[in-house]
């Protein structure tokens, strides 16, 4: 399990460096690291910039904040209980992290080794995957369910940062992106969302579900398939999947695992390749870019990492205008 650095050129990324847990010294050093880090969990489930030189990363079950400056190392990091299932995470003010999973979200303090969890959005949020940190609002934005294992109305979660007590508020606005539908792949469970990202200069979220992609504008509260809007140039017109099969059924931009935009409107996004609900089917194998209106009929991936094949996620590093981290000063590791 590692997080690569990726940069592109030509529409092809190659890899500058890689950053593994179980190769930090300061991560075998402490015990309760290498274990939940290194020893329990090979996954790796989310990675989020800070600022210029920190990112953020689930590693295994634990929550690391690594300094790239020489070389990446661990700057500090915590072990995350080991009944929880998360998926996301995302840097709050006031050296907070928010770590987003089955039954809620969990609010963590940065300095400290053992932090103690504050829970947030009990009985409201379930099966969150995504969070997703709105500077200009004070809000964050959590991807889930309306009811628990993956059933309900799938939902977006907004919780307003109180910056006087420096915490979220546990009373959620619930903005509604599919009613009560099933998955087109798996049909035991519900059309959740799954991804979130801001659109560069604009009020836009990106949200990836099971089944496809929209565009949710946060001033008027359009939600819009990313394939009709915008109406002069949609963010995903013409766009086919390297899955036949996904093309076949009707559902091209279904089960992207992860998505950005760079400011010039080309989509960062990964998705499975292949159709089902079996647990080999759901991973994806590549980065792949995405020019609205472009072709690509061999739908040759940006990047396929050589000896790992499963390629989770993939995040844009540099600063997305409108969309700042909410963060640019880390506490330091003893």
């Amino acid at each position: 399990m590692s997080f690569q650095m990726l940069k592109e050129s030509g529409g092809t990324f190659t890899k500058q460096w890689e950053w593994a847990p179980s190769k930090d010294a300061r991560v075998t050093a402490r015990s309760d690291l290498d274990r939940c880090m290194v020893l329990d969990s090979p996954s790796a489930t989310e990675v989020k910039r800070v600022d210029s030189t920190h990112f953020a990363a689930l590693a295994g079950d634990g929550v690391a904040i690594v300094n790239e400056v020489p070389t990446p190392h661990l700057e500090t990091g915590f072990c995350l209980p080991d009944t929880h299932n998360q998926h996301s995470l995302e840097v709050l003010p006031d050296h907070q992290v928010a770590v987003s999973e089955a039954d809620g979200v969990y609010v963590y303090d940065l300095d400290k080794d053992h932090p103690r969890a504050k829970k947030f959005g009990s009985g409201k949020l379930f099966s969150s995957h995504t969070a997703l940190w709105d500077a200009a609002s004070q809000d964050l934005y959590v991807t889930g369910t309306s009811k628990a294992k993956l059933q309900g109305d799938g939902i977006v979660a907004v919780f307003h940062y109180d910056t006087d007590d420096h915490t979220l508020i546990d009373n959620p606005r619930i903005i509604t992106i599919t009613k009560d539908e099933k998955d087109a792949e798996d049909l035991s469970e519900a059309n959740t969302p799954h991804d979130l990202a801001g659109v560069p200069g604009k009020r836009e979220l990106l949200i990836s579900t099971e089944n496809e992609v929209f565009v949710y504008n946060l001033d008027t509260q359009q939600l819009i398939d990313a394939r009709d809007y915008p109406f002069d140039s949609p963010y995903l017109a013409e766009y086919k999947s390297p899955s036949r099969i996904r093309n076949e059924k009707g559902y091209a931009t279904s089960r992207f695992k992860s998505l950005g935009q760079f400011p010039d409107g080309t989509i960062l996004y990964t998705q499975p390749t292949q159709w089902g609900s079996q647990p080999a089917a759901d991973l994806p194998t590549a980065v792949n870019l995405y020019k609205a209106g472009s072709t690509d009929p061999d739908h040759q991936p940006a990047y396929s990492a050589k000896g790992d094949p499963t390629i989770y996620k993939a995040r844009i590093f540099d600063p997305t205008p409108g969309w700042p981290a909410a963060s640019e000063s880390l506490p330091t590791a003893d």
